[in-house]
Parts: C-alpha cells; sequence; structure tokens
C-alpha cells in the first residue's frame, strides 16, 4: 500500500511542479516584454527566474529518483527475506512429507501382517470346518452302517 501512496504522490507533485512551471513560463514571457524596459537588469530577472524553475524541477527528479530507489531497495529486501522464508517452510514441509510417508509405509507393513494373520485363520478356520463336515458325513454313514448291520442281526436271529 505505501508504494501505491507514493507513486500517486510522485504523480501529484510532477503535476503540480508541471502547472508552476507552465505558470512561472507563462510569467517569463510576459515579464520579459514587461522587463525588458529595464533592459540588462530586467533580462538578468527572468534569466534568475528561470534558473530558478529549472533547479526546482531537477531537484524535485532528484528526490523522487531518490525516494524510487529507497523503495526499489526495500522491494528487493523484501523479497530476499520471502525468499529465504518460502525456503525454510519448504524444507519444513519436505521434513514433515518424508515423516508422513516413513508412517505409511510402516503402517502398511503393519496392515499387511494382519492381513496375513488373519488369511492364516480363516484358512485355519474353512479347513477345520470342512474336516468338521467331513466327520460328521464319516459319523453319518457310520450310523447307517451300524443301523443295517443291527437290522441283518435282527432278521437272522434263530427263531
Amino acid at each position: 500500500m505505501p508504494i501505491k501512496i507514493w507513486i500517486s504522490k510522485a504523480m501529484l507533485s510532477s503535476l503540480i511542479i508541471g502547472a508552476i512551471t507552465l505558470v512561472l513560463m507563462i510569467f517569463i514571457v510576459i515579464g520579459g516584454w514587461f522587463f525588458s524596459s529595464f533592459g540588462e537588469k530586467g533580462m538578468a530577472l527572468i534569466s534568475l527566474a528561470g534558473a530558478l524553475i529549472v533547479f526546482k524541477i531537477a531537484r524535485s527528479f532528484i528526490m523522487e529518483h531518490q525516494e524510487l530507489e529507497k523503495t526499489q531497495q526495500k522491494l528487493k529486501e523484501a523479497k530476499e527475506i520471502l525468499e529465504i522464508k518460502v525456503k525454510a517452510r519448504t524444507k519444513e514441509l519436505e521434513e514433515i512429507n518424508a515423516k508422513l510417508e516413513e508412517i505409511v509405509e510402516r503402517r502398511t507393513r503393519e496392515l499387511k501382517n494382519q492381513i496375513e494373520e488373519l488369511e492364516k485363520f480363516h484358512r485355519a478356520v474353512v479347513g477345520r470346518e470342512l474336516k468338521m463336515i467331513e466327520l460328521k458325513q464319516e459319523i453319518k454313514k457310520l450310523k447307517e452302517e451300524l443301523e443295517a448291520c443291527k437290522n441283518r442281526q435282527f432278521l437272522d436271529l434263530p427263531k
């Protein structure tokens, strides 16, 4: 914001100086006719007034130029400070990112291990269930055979 204000002040001062210069030039021209009756003294006065105008304009431009250089220097310093801050923050974020990636990798390994354990448990449970089904079928078959044997013995009994 200060830079914009300074620029507007510089423009305003240039406009004022230009207006004053224009008024003084008109004064010199009109005064030249008027003071020409005074001869050399009048012309010296006109020359002195012109030199004063030129001096004021030059001084104004020099001051504006110096102010502009100061502002540019401040801007350059602010840019350098900002670049240092950006580099520091970038380094900080890269370190945080590296730590987070390490955490993600470690957690991924842990989850893979848990999945492997669950798959082993699942295989064991499924295998046990299949064995239970097989044993139930065998028990059923054996009961049927036992029943068949009992029926044959019952039928084969002497009468």
